[in-house]
């Protein structure tokens, strides 16, 4: 079971990440930590201010100040609603499953490396992905590069997290390390698909090693599914799509940075999906 739980807040009205921390933290007898995460946009406009010679309007500043007092004051909001919903402890207490809600630090990069090294899993709200791509992208590379930390992508409600579940199995130890960072998301799911993506079906014998695994960890035999097409991440999710899975667990950057860069990859095609599967 997950026991320390991460949660990068967006500061978005709402917070599925959030959500989804406070539900695990209930499901697992959990801490569920959150850390505020959104830009400090009057801090950089003061550094580009300065970079550049300019001179800052303080109008500006202001409004840039009042945004990030906005977004913590939804942080707080989100906190209280999810700790309420999953009727768990909302702030630091002695046992039990709670939520806590850290304070905002403007520099939030070695914040995020001391809150990672001791955390099962890392939340963030898919949406972060979509309306701050620059800043989300950071954040992801962040964890899954620098910090190689697992990572959710919550994109809908977390009772979504307890259907049906599946990997993306190629057989690397990126996928490897994935399906052990999943296992407790396996154990309460409706069903548990293996999706192989193989234009000769060359592969479907490395999916043996992986049935065995699941099955010593008490998960069960999962469903093997072959898939075609030229594009294996617009395959997966289709196909995860159609039979409702909740949770997809995938192996991440198995190319160099560079390449995903200008080439692409499945990595980066999973990461800008908007209404697939976590």
């Amino acid at each position: 079971s997950y026991k320390s739980i991460l949660v990068l807040a967006s500061g978005f009205e709402t917070d599925l990440a959030i959500q989804a921390g406070a539900w695990l933290a209930a499901e697992h007898e959990a801490v569920a930590r959150v850390l505020p995460v959104y830009p400090d946009l009057a801090a950089e406009m003061a550094a580009t201010g300065i970079a550049v010679g300019g001179i800052a309007v303080p109008a500006a500043f202001d409004a840039a100040e009042e945004l990030g007092r906005a977004r913590q004051l939804q942080s707080e909001a989100s906190c209280e609603s999810a700790a309420r919903g999953a009727d768990i402890v909302l702030g630091e207490c002695s046992g039990g499953p709670r939520l806590v809600l850290a304070p905002y630090v403007r520099s939030i990069w070695k914040v995020i490396e001391r809150a990672t090294a001791l955390a099962d899993l890392v939340l963030i709200c898919g949406r972060s992905l979509i309306s701050e791509p620059v800043r989300g992208r950071e954040l992801v590379e962040d964890i899954l590069m620098r910090q190689r930390q697992p990572l959710l992508i919550v994109r809908s409600s977390p009772e979504n997290l307890a259907s049906a579940a599946a990997v993306a199995w190629t057989g690397s130890s990126e996928a490897g390390r994935a399906v052990r960072a999943a296992l407790p998301l396996f154990g309460g799911a409706t069903g548990l698909d293996v999706m192989i993506h193989s234009k000769d079906g060359g592969q479907v014998a490395a999916v043996n090693g992986l049935s065995e695994y699941l099955q010593l960890h008490a998960v069960g035999a999962p469903n093997h599914v072959i898939l075609g097409g030229d594009d294996p991440a617009e395959a997966i999710v289709s196909e995860c799509r159609k039979r409702g899975v909740g949770v997809l667990v995938a192996g991440a950057y198995g190319h160099s940075r560079m390449r995903e860069f200008v080439l692409g990859g499945v990595t980066r095609s999973l990461l800008q999906v908007e209404d697939g599967p976590s």
